[in-house]
């Protein structure tokens, strides 16, 4: 078997932990000890107007060791 380093080749820690106030920013100090490309830290945010039959999803994603980010808005 390979090295394989893809997020779903590898085991998976379970559960999510307990969320403190520090969890509402990225986790610099935590990540500079991942080396790992697959790792990811994402943001989910949404509104909407029910009376104007607004909704919308704002859905971004930041992977820390490959310098990269994403994400955008849906609005319909």
């Amino acid at each position: 078997m390979s090295d394989n380093t893809s997020f779903f080749m590898n085991a998976q820690t379970t559960g999510f932990g307990n969320a403190t106030a520090a969890d509402e920013k990225m986790h610099h100090e935590v990540n500079s000890a991942i080396d790992d490309p697959a790792l990811v830290e994402t943001q989910f945010f949404s509104f909407n107007v029910p009376e104007h039959q607004i909704m919308s999803l704002c859905y971004q994603w930041a992977h820390p060791n490959l310098r990269v980010f994403g994400g955008g808005p849906w609005v319909w």
